[in-house]
Protein backbone atom coordinates (compact mmCIF):
# COMPACT_ATOMS: atom_id res chain seq x y z
CA UNK A 1 0.00 0.00 0.00
CA UNK A 2 1.31 3.37 -0.92
CA UNK A 3 0.47 6.40 1.23
CA UNK A 4 0.55 9.70 -0.65
CA UNK A 5 -0.34 12.92 1.16
CA UNK A 6 -2.31 11.06 3.82
CA UNK A 7 -4.40 9.16 1.27
CA UNK A 8 -3.92 5.44 1.01
CA UNK A 9 -3.55 4.23 -2.55
CA UNK A 10 -4.07 0.51 -2.98
CA UNK A 11 -1.68 -1.72 -4.81
CA UNK A 12 -2.63 -5.14 -6.13
CA UNK A 13 -2.23 -6.76 -2.70
CA UNK A 14 -4.13 -4.22 -0.63
CA UNK A 15 -7.63 -2.88 -0.58
CA UNK A 16 -10.30 -1.61 1.74
CA UNK A 17 -9.04 -3.82 4.59
CA UNK A 18 -5.71 -2.02 4.59
CA UNK A 19 -7.34 1.40 4.49
CA UNK A 20 -9.54 0.40 7.39
CA UNK A 21 -6.38 -0.33 9.37
CA UNK A 22 -6.00 -4.06 8.88
CA UNK A 23 -2.56 -5.40 8.03
CA UNK A 24 -4.22 -8.20 6.10
CA UNK A 25 -7.64 -9.77 5.78
CA UNK A 26 -6.82 -12.43 8.40
CA UNK A 27 -7.24 -9.90 11.21
CA UNK A 28 -10.47 -10.57 13.07
CA UNK A 29 -13.41 -8.21 12.81
CA UNK A 30 -13.13 -7.61 16.55
CA UNK A 31 -9.66 -6.09 16.24
CA UNK A 32 -9.36 -2.88 18.20
CA UNK A 33 -8.36 0.01 15.99
CA UNK A 34 -7.77 3.65 16.68
CA UNK A 35 -9.73 5.63 14.13
CA UNK A 36 -8.64 8.98 12.77
CA UNK A 37 -9.60 11.40 10.02
CA UNK A 38 -7.10 9.98 7.52
CA UNK A 39 -8.47 6.45 7.93
CA UNK A 40 -12.02 7.65 7.39
CA UNK A 41 -11.04 9.68 4.30
CA UNK A 42 -9.13 6.68 2.94
CA UNK A 43 -12.04 4.32 3.48
CA UNK A 44 -14.46 6.78 1.87
CA UNK A 45 -12.18 6.95 -1.18
CA UNK A 46 -11.65 3.18 -1.34
CA UNK A 47 -15.39 2.51 -1.18
CA UNK A 48 -16.07 5.05 -3.93
CA UNK A 49 -18.20 7.36 -1.79
CA UNK A 50 -18.40 11.07 -2.59
CA UNK A 51 -16.65 12.76 0.39
CA UNK A 52 -19.14 15.65 0.53
CA UNK A 53 -22.05 13.22 0.49
CA UNK A 54 -20.46 11.17 3.28
CA UNK A 55 -19.98 14.31 5.37
CA UNK A 56 -23.68 15.21 4.99
CA UNK A 57 -24.61 11.65 5.90
CA UNK A 58 -22.34 11.66 8.97
CA UNK A 59 -23.82 14.95 10.19
CA UNK A 60 -27.34 13.56 9.79
CA UNK A 61 -26.49 10.18 11.33
CA UNK A 62 -24.28 11.18 14.27
CA UNK A 63 -24.86 14.92 14.67
CA UNK A 64 -23.15 18.09 13.53
CA UNK A 65 -20.14 17.60 15.82
CA UNK A 66 -19.66 13.90 15.09
CA UNK A 67 -16.01 14.41 14.19
CA UNK A 68 -15.31 16.18 17.50
CA UNK A 69 -16.70 13.39 19.68
CA UNK A 70 -14.31 10.91 21.24
CA UNK A 71 -15.73 8.04 19.21
CA UNK A 72 -16.91 9.99 16.16
CA UNK A 73 -14.22 8.78 13.76
CA UNK A 74 -14.59 5.26 15.15
CA UNK A 75 -18.35 5.28 14.45
CA UNK A 76 -17.74 6.35 10.85
CA UNK A 77 -15.02 3.77 10.34
CA UNK A 78 -17.17 1.03 11.90
CA UNK A 79 -20.01 1.94 9.54
CA UNK A 80 -17.74 1.55 6.52
CA UNK A 81 -16.17 -1.61 7.89
CA UNK A 82 -19.61 -3.24 8.10
CA UNK A 83 -20.10 -2.54 4.39
CA UNK A 84 -16.56 -3.26 3.18
CA UNK A 85 -17.81 -6.19 1.07
CA UNK A 86 -20.85 -4.28 -0.16
CA UNK A 87 -19.86 -0.68 -0.95
CA UNK A 88 -22.92 -0.25 -3.17
CA UNK A 89 -25.09 -1.13 -0.18
CA UNK A 90 -23.49 1.63 1.87
CA UNK A 91 -23.86 4.12 -0.98
CA UNK A 92 -27.55 3.17 -1.23
CA UNK A 93 -27.93 3.60 2.54
CA UNK A 94 -26.30 7.04 2.40
CA UNK A 95 -28.50 8.10 -0.52
CA UNK A 96 -31.62 6.94 1.33
CA UNK A 97 -30.62 8.78 4.51
CA UNK A 98 -30.03 11.97 2.55
CA UNK A 99 -33.33 11.65 0.65
CA UNK A 100 -35.13 11.43 3.98
CA UNK A 101 -33.34 14.52 5.27
CA UNK A 102 -35.73 16.92 6.92
CA UNK A 103 -38.47 14.35 7.42
CA UNK A 104 -39.54 13.48 10.92
CA UNK A 105 -40.50 10.01 12.05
Amino acid sequence: MENVDGICLPDERAGVDACLGYEDSSVSDSAVLTANAAQVRNAVAMLGIDPAKFERYAVRRWGRKWHLQTDGWRQALDEMERYRNDPEGLIDKIDTYLRLEGRTF
